[in-house]
């Protein structure tokens, strides 16, 4: 929510990926999509009809997608060095660590030192994310409804101080 909020309305100074659901007409979750602010349906990355071996629960995951969005943020995180912008990316969780090169070019923001807002679950007992959340210079700021307009307000801080 805060990275689409933050992408809509500095556009001149960020760049990301985004999460959306897919859902059926009685609102059921089947799936979920990536892709860029402009096109977030880009990329169904996992869906309950896809045929995987790889399961998060109802849903199979598509490496090759995810390799495909590994190229998008690749693309952006050079664009964002070029331009002088923000990386945000919305969601980095279980289904994106199981690809190799989008877990890669997730580790590469943070080599390259672009300023960069992931949403990393905090809970999960992936190892690769609670690494990722425990990078030197990572700063976690937890989300609740008491305090989501102050994160809010940090988060644009950040990007009007680091673009």
């Amino acid at each position: 929510m805060f990275q689409h909020t933050l992408l809509v309305s500095y556009p001149e100074r960020t760049l990301g990926v985004v999460a959306a659901e897919i859902r059926n007409s009685l609102g059921e979750r089947e799936g979920f999509t990536s892709g860029p602010i402009e096109e977030p349906t880009l990329y169904t990355i996992a869906h309950t009809k896809f045929d995987s071996e790889i399961k998060v629960g109802k849903y199979g995951v598509s490496l090759e997608t995810l390799d495909q969005v590994a190229r998008l943020v690749k693309y952006l995180r050079e664009r964002a060095i070029l331009e002088r912008k923000a990386l945000i990316f919305d969601e980095v969780g279980l289904m994106q660590s199981f690809a190799e090169s989008l877990r890669g070019e997730i580790e590469e923001i943070y080599v390259s030192g672009v300023p960069a807002i992931l949403s990393i679950k905090r809970e999960s007992p992936n190892d690769w994310l609670k690494m990722m959340r425990g990078l030197h210079g990572t700063r976690t700021l937890e989300v609740t409804e008491l305090n989501r307009e102050a994160v809010l307000e940090e988060m644009v801080k950040y990007i009007l101080a680091n673009t």
